[in-house]
């Protein structure tokens, strides 16, 4: 079996195996949406596997067959958009994309203008537009190990 990491159950069940199994997580949980983002720096470095699920009694392996796609980076939307003529794959409703090839743009607010460009990853958010060689999106980890140490947890 695979472990895709799909987690499903109540929500007052997750939040008791927080509380037992990753207290300091579960002590910002209870300062609420602001309170837990602002924290987000401080808290340890454990995903929900090592730190629940190893440890869990009350979780259980379920088979499924169903279509599945690895979102741990942003070239997984390549997979899950259709491409255009140009091997483009843009989501968001105010892009333009001219005479550039093999690109992948996530747009929300402001509009996306490529021209003239190949083999980019662009991801525009409320807070940063980012930027790279679509063969490095998954050097994305490095650059949220150097925006740790410049303590730029507002890029996070």
């Amino acid at each position: 079996m695979w472990n895709a990491g799909i987690y499903v159950g109540k929500a007052d069940t997750l939040i008791e195996e927080f509380q037992q199994y990753l207290p300091d997580i579960y002590e910002k949980m209870l300062l609420g949406y602001e309170g837990y983002r602002n924290s987000y720096h401080s808290l340890p470095d454990i995903s929900l596997d090592y730190g629940i699920a190893e440890k869990s009694k009350r979780m259980a392996v379920v088979t499924a067959d169903f279509g599945w796609c690895d979102l741990g980076s942003w070239n997984a939307l390549a997979d899950l958009y259709q491409q255009d003529d140009q091997k483009n794959v843009v989501t968001g409703n105010d892009i333009l994309v001219l005479d550039s090839t093999n690109c992948v743009v996530k747009q929300s607010n402001k509009t996306v203008v490529l021209f003239g460009v190949e083999d980019l990853l662009v991801v525009e958010t409320d807070d940063i537009v980012f930027i790279s060689e679509r063969d490095r999106s998954q050097d994305v980890r490095n650059l949220i190990d150097v925006l740790n140490q410049k303590q730029r947890y507002d890029l996070l």
